[in-house]
């Protein structure tokens, strides 16, 4: 999370002052009075220059500067409420409208830079950044000082100012939770990887997870450097160093978080080395989450009700986080950040009067770096700083690239001619709490309408609102002792979570009427899901060093915690290897297991891939490519393939039978040979056992956590022997971190789930750690550690009670990012076979659900017009209609802003055939019949509906536009398509 906060100021007269909530700002314009040609109102006693729209709600407008680190300049304007988008080169409007199309207006920004951070016809998410402050008035001239100029209805205005004062809102990142407006929020949480980019995005795929986890040399799955079965993965400052500080380890996925252990501050071991003492710091905090997944519903047949679908209880565990005081600690080691806040001075090779130094081009405003090291130049009139860019870029230098700069002139920072400093220091990020401790909370109340405030409950009911109906208002300050939230049930029947609570006063707060606040009530604190109460601003642990129970709610994203720091022996003799981590797992104790793999309900949607099996023999084509000719290949497959059916191109033969291109995984991508789509077998997502992922468990019946590759299944002693490089039968951390590298391996080797005792739950004089005393016989000292080590770290007895069945001692272990990649259910996702009229109802109505009636009735008139009612071949093959290939793939001609955007939209390939009459005479294209037309496949009939909303926002609405330019040509197209029933929407709206 960003550790910088806004400022709020605003000029009244000649007097700068502070802004502390919505009540604090004077009127627009305040010392002009009233204004001919403009609107006022007065709202609570106090006379508002408004907007009013038609059928949309009275709009309050202001005038505010925002400053981030005391500067105005290059100030990004969080989005002021959710809608979708109409900007405006004119004044440097981004207006948001309730709707897509045909919407009310329901908030707007004034004066922003014309180069907008969000586009027309998109949906903005409260919060986000939408554009740079800046005083742009008529035809996008700057005519203004800067400032920022917002219009909304009074209590979202409240909500917005009171989020941006109280840091909930920061530069660069919007409030958690945030749903705010009239419009839909049609996200859906998904399964996360543990970690982002250190800029805070998501991973796109598995992929470039194992890129970076390549740089770890420890802690891999499946087996540690003594042998013993190790059940997760170490993520260390080798492979994600944002995550000691600047962005939290994250929660996987929805769960309930059922223990956890937090240290106050890292603990410390002794140890006595044959050379050397060392005193080593390393953390024992850990959050165990409890998830329940379930798949999509398996697609009923015609006549049955509904599918089943699969179910699955597993555990998410985060070891060795960060303790609670190093959270606000200055770290002594913390490397030196500054911005360019006027740029225009030289970058150099080397500094100033070396030999070789060349400018290497000017740094501009906004780039950011992080300093390595500093040095003065060879006169002593300035000091250079050797800089690695994190942010922005110039010339041929990008970030990570490293340049020469000068800081500092005459012992003076670094000015411009002007006199103002050309660098300003970045501050270290605040680390964000985890919302799971037990402790003090405090919050802001956030609910656009007040807080209610209660009496006590009565057993599980909720108090009373007490009299005069006590409102708290937005903006307001409250405590609590999460540990005491109890579910009680409101008036509407639904359980929330309620708490005691004291009023912390402040500017701007306290009740909306009249009454006296007690000094304790009782109010709703959920602060997550769609419609959030309050947002936490943090909570201060009363518990430390002990395992603590609980049952507390917690979202996909969610911060878990930070990487503690580990340090450990680096040998007998003595020294330390010191590094940041933390060490993630995934368990089951599920007695369904083994069946889910199965896929027992007969999941068929999701991604597909398709599966040779060994033995099988490629083809290599030959004759033309109107006419191929496949001819079957002498050697067999010596293992079973597996691809990716989106990655998988289809040719028919001369015979029309299917043939797919199958290319060997890794980064070339060498293409191996082309199978007959009779000879292979196609499967989705969640046959999870057919796509490789086996249970491994020894065969002794003494399991003591000791990997023994003789006791195990003959196919993994031979995935043992690929990894055992040097064949000593001694695989070290060394060939697993080289062999990983290898795609092939990495695929087989994440899909072992180890069915093997915890390393959590026995102590170090229990059996199971015997071989530990044998393998470390000759140096007692490191085995008095590590034992030591093991009686603090184990926690498995400790939770006794707190979940509804006691876990065994033995579970089964996924590789955390193998089961998150296959569990998630976005990215491309290939349909196999022929696309129907299911398919298109079921997409249409989540076009009808997020861009509203208007849109869907739009979408499936057109579509029911170019695929003859969503029976064409064209239609059946390609998911769509009217969508010809004329350019090169990947996206064959298309808008690629869009499929970038949303990569599970994406073209899988093109099909070929005559072209019916269509509107052929009628102003549309004329029909082509002496050759095949080749026509784009897209994954869904979801992705070409899609294509279709963005392409019609795009253009304001004139959806006519996609059949021609021409405004005669349109005005025909219009009322061909209008005449059309959309079927499908009449449906929905009568609730079919």
């Amino acid at each position: 999370m960003s550790s910088e906060k806004y400022e709020i100021v605003e000029s009244v007269g000649k007097t700068i002052r502070n802004v502390t909530s919505f009540s604090s700002l004077a009127k627009h314009h305040p010392s002009s009075g009233q204004e001919k040609g403009r609107d006022y109102e007065v709202i609570d006693g106090h006379n508002e220059e408004i907007r009013k729209s038609k059928n949309g709600p009275t709009l309050i407008k202001k005038d505010f500067v925002l400053k981030v680190n005391g500067s105005i300049k290059g100030v990004e304007v969080p989005a002021p409420i959710s809608g979708y988008v109409k900007t405006s080169i004119n004044y440097g409007a981004v207006k948001i409208y309730d709707a897509p199309t045909g919407g009310r207006l329901i908030g707007q920004a004034l004066h922003l830079d014309t180069k907008f951070k969000v586009k027309d016809g998109q949906y903005i998410e409260y919060g986000q950044p939408i554009g740079i402050q800046s005083g742009v008035g008529v035809a996008g001239k700057v005519t203004y000082a800067v400032h920022s100029h917002i219009e909304l209805e009074k209590a979202q205005f409240e909500k917005y100012i009171a989020d941006i004062v109280s840091g909930v809102i920061r530069p660069g990142v919007a409030p958690k939770g945030s749903s705010t407006g009239t419009a839909k929020n049609t996200s859906i949480e998904g399964y996360q990887f543990p970690f982002r980019k250190p800029d805070g995005q998501e991973y796109k795929n598995a992929d470039e997870i194992y890129e970076v986890l390549q740089k770890e040399t420890s802690g891999h799955y499946l087996l540690s450097a003594h042998g013993f079965w190790h059940g997760g993965i170490h993520i260390s400052d080798k492979s994600a160093p944002q995550c000691v500080r600047e962005t939290p380890v994250r929660c996987i996925g929805d769960g309930e978080v059922v223990a956890y252990r937090l240290n106050e501050s890292h603990l410390t071991s002794e140890f006595v080395g044959s050379n050397d003492c060392a005193s080593l710091k390393y953390s024992t905090s850990f959050c165990l989450v409890r998830h329940e997944y379930k798949s999509p519903k398996k697609k009923p047949a015609e006549g049955e009700k509904g599918g089943g679908q699969n179910c699955l209880t597993f555990y998410s565990l985060y070891m060795h986080l960060l303790p609670f005081k190093d959270y606000s600690a200055k770290e002594v080691d913390l490397k030196r950040k500054v911005k360019a806040i006027n740029g225009g001075w030289p970058a150099r090779s080397l500094p100033l009067g070396k030999e070789g130094s060349e400018v290497l081009g000017n740094i501009p405003t906004g780039t950011e770096f992080e300093v390595i090291k500093e040095e003065k130049s060879a006169d002593g009139k300035y000091k250079f700083a050797y800089g690695r860019i994190t942010k922005g870029s110039f010339s041929n230098k990008k970030i990570d690239d490293c340049v020469w700069f000068a800081i500092e002139e005459n012992g003076e920072a670094i000015k411009n001619n002007k006199g103002s400093n050309r660098l300003q220091d970045i501050p270290p990020p605040e680390r964000t709490t985890p919302g799971y401790w037990h402790g003090t909370v405090k919050a802001t109340v956030t609910a656009l309408r007040g807080l209610k405030v209660r009496g006590a409950p009565t057993g599980e009911k909720a108090g009373p609102q007490l009299a005069p109906q006590q409102v708290l208002c937005t903006g307001s300050t409250i405590e609590f002792d999460s540990a005491k939230i109890k579910w009680l049930t409101l008036e509407d029947g639904e359980r929330y979570p309620m708490a005691e609570c004291k009023f912390i006063p402040g500017d701007g707060a306290g009740l909306k009427g009249e009454g006296v606040l007690p000094p304790t009530f009782w109010c709703c604190v959920s602060d997550t899901g769609a419609k959030p109460f309050i947002t936490r601003k943090g909570v201060v642990p009363t518990r430390f060093d002990s395992v603590v129970l609980t049952n507390t709610a917690i979202k996909a994203g969610e911060p878990i915690g930070y990487m503690g720091l580990y340090e450990s022996p680096a040998s007998a003799k003595g020294g330390v290897n010191s590094k940041h981590q933390v060490h993630v797992e995934i368990f089951s104790a599920d007695s369904g297991l083994e069946s889910f793999l199965k896929n027992p309900a007969g999941i068929l949607d999701g991604r597909k891939y398709i599966i040779v099996s060994k033995g099988q023999k490629l083809a290599s084509k030959g004759g033309s490519s109107e006419k191929p000719i496949f001819a079957e290949q002498t050697v067999p497959l010596e293992e079973k393939l597996i691809v990716a059916l989106g990655q998988a191109k289809k040719i028919k033969d001369v015979q029309g039978k299917e043939w797919f291109e199958i290319t060997t995984p890794g980064p070339e991508k060498k293409i191996a040979g082309y199978i007959n789509k009779e000879k292979c077998e196609i499967v989705c997502q969640h046959d999870w056992e057919r796509l490789g992922f086996t249970v491994v468990k020894e065969n002794s019946q003494k399991a003591d956590g000791f990997l023994d590759p003789e006791q195990m299944p003959k196919f993994f002693q031979e995935l043992y022997k690929e990894v055992d490089s040097d064949g000593d039968s001694n695989i070290t951390p060394g060939e697993l971190q080289a062999s990983l590298r290898d795609t092939s391996i990495r695929d087989k080797w994440s899909k072992l789930i180890g069915y093997h005792p915890t390393e959590w739950q026995a102590k170090s004089s229990e059996p199971k750690w015997e071989k530990l005393k044998v393998l470390l016989e000759d140096s007692p000292s490191l085995l008095k550690h590590e034992q030591g080590r093991i009686d603090d770290l184990v926690f498995w007895d400790e939770m006794a009670g707190s979940m509804q069945i006691a876990l065994p001692s033995q579970v089964y272990h996924f590789h955390p990012i193998g089961f998150i990649a296959n569990l998630k259910l976005d990215g491309p996702v290939a349909h196999d076979g022929l696309f129907t009229v299911a398919d298109g109802k079921a997409a249409i109505k989540v076009i009808y659900e997020k861009y509203g009636k208007e849109m869907a009735i739009i979408v499936e008139r057109m579509y029911r017009d170019e695929t003859k009612h969503f029976r064409s071949g064209q239609y059946e093959h390609c998911g769509t209609g009217g969508m010809e290939a004329f350019g090169k793939p990947p996206y064959y001609g298309w808008d690629g802003s869009i499929f970038e955007a949303h990569p599970e939209y994406a073209p899988v390939g093109t099909w070929s055939a005559f072209e019916n009459p269509g509107m052929s005479g009628q102003g549309g294209n004329k029909q082509v019949t002496d050759r095949k037309k080749v026509f784009v496949v897209l994954p869904s009939v979801l992705a070409g509906m899609e294509y279709k909303a963005a392409y019609i926002n795009r253009y304001d609405g004139n959806w006519a536009r996609w059949h021609s330019k021409d405004a005669a040509t349109q005005a025909n197209y219009k009322k061909h398509i209008e005449a059309i029933r959309a079927r499908f929407v009449e449906e929905l709206e009568a609730g079919e």
